[in-house]
């Protein structure tokens, strides 16, 4: 039997249902006869019937949600996980089709400055809270902006900066990459060894009030959270921090719903962003039953589909995809995105043969990335 398939989950509950009956059929049989030593072998049976409960309880709960959520697609993944590796290690199988996205000349813009910022926060960087009413979609949220060391640095006073635009997943907050990761301090280390140049990092709270947005514009419905996305934050960002404006010094990031982000934004405004980095993520709006703006296959659902916009209008951006063939949430559509893209647009692809849907297996896939975002965009160049 496989992890996830529904025979395992039933035997999971099984044992867990049986465990639970044999616990209160032998509850009474532990009672102590009165004596010392009868009385501690009757403690010592009634916490051992009372551990087995609560632990297949719990391994059954655990392989539901596994199921669900996709996190370890084989007895292979689990086990290498609890081996202190992880699947994302193994030789992947490295795809690349389309042609090389046109590339833009790099420009400088007048340097704007953000207040109240440590002038000498060390070598990781820093990390600021910013919340932002967005004048084009009047959606109000916040995000985390993260700054090189240099940037404060009077040597660095008219120094302008690639960017990138960060997605984070669901349930998640850019707090995942601020706290968790601590994305700023990967990217500086990978700056230090020259795979990419110092950039600005900016992660959006893309589900304000915890909807899952999915990022799209909800009509009448929900938030327009693509124009808050892609067109506000880009605008603050440019009149507030010292960035390069073209395309080639911009890009996208995220994983699982964020990875959707990450290839949507791109995809739908190559004029912005000159490529996307997608971890884990599918190339349709997934809506879950508390948030649905518009239906399945309705005209504002197919401007979401990545997957027929690659095969019909592809769009010149370079797009840099994780995937495993047992993700089941995200193969698919990557597979048909690898097999169909063409130029102008650019897709190179880390296959995994046997990972699961989780944070482990993206993380160790990062610096592969950003050393691919690096090696491949002019604005990201060291």
């Amino acid at each position: 039997m496989s992890l996830s398939e529904p025979m395992t989950i039933w035997a999971l509950w099984l044992l867990a249902t049986a465990t639970f009956v044999w616990g209160v059929v032998s509850w009474p049989k532990a009672a102590a006869t009165g004596r010392l030593r009868s009385l501690w072998r009757a403690h010592l049976r009634r916490a051992v019937s009372q551990l087995a409960v609560v632990a297949t309880a719990l391994l059954a709960v655990a392989g539901t949600l596994n199921a669900q959520f996709d996190w370890y697609s084989s007895w292979n993944d689990l086990g290498t996980a609890f081996a202190g590796g992880d699947s994302s290690v193994a030789s992947p199988a490295v795809v690349n089709s389309g042609g090389p996205p046109l590339a833009a000349p790099i420009v400088s813009i007048r340097e704007p400055q953000l207040k109240g910022l440590n002038p000498n926060p060390g070598p990781d960087g820093q990390y600021v809270n910013v919340t932002l009413v967005g004048p084009v979609s009047r959606v109000s949220s916040s995000m985390v902006v993260w700054l090189p060391r240099s940037y404060t640095q009077a040597a660095s006073a008219h120094r302008h900066y690639p960017v990138i635009e960060v997605f984070h997943g669901i349930p998640g907050s850019p707090l995942e990459y601020s706290h968790d990761i601590n994305l700023g301090k990967m990217v500086a280390g990978l700056a230090a060894q020259r795979q990419i140049k110092e950039s600005i990092l900016v992660m959006p709270d893309a589900s304000p009030g915890k909807v899952d947005t999915e990022c799209v514009n909800g009509g009448s419905r929900g938030p327009a959270m693509e124009d808050w996305l892609t067109k506000d934050v880009p605008n603050w960002v440019r009149h507030n921090l010292r960035v390069q404006p073209d395309k080639q010094s911009w890009a996208t990031m995220g994983l699982s719903t964020g990875g959707f982000c990450s290839a949507m934004a791109a995809m739908l405004h190559p004029a912005t962003y000159g490529a996307a980095i997608e971890l884990g993520g599918y190339l349709s709006p997934v809506f879950d039953s508390h948030y649905r703006p518009f239906a399945y296959g309705s005209p504002a659902w197919r401007r979401y589909d990545m997957v027929k916009l690659t095969a019909h209008a592809p769009p010149s951006v370079a797009l840099w995809i994780e995937t495993s063939k047992t993700d089941t949430l995200s193969y698919l559509g990557n597979a048909r995105v690898i097999a169909t893209a063409k130029a102008p647009m650019r897709v190179t692809a880390e296959v995994l043969s046997d990972a699961g849907h989780r944070m482990s297996v993206w993380v160790g896939v990062m610096p592969a990335a950003l050393g691919w975002l690096g090696s491949t965009m002019i604005g990201f160049r060291p």
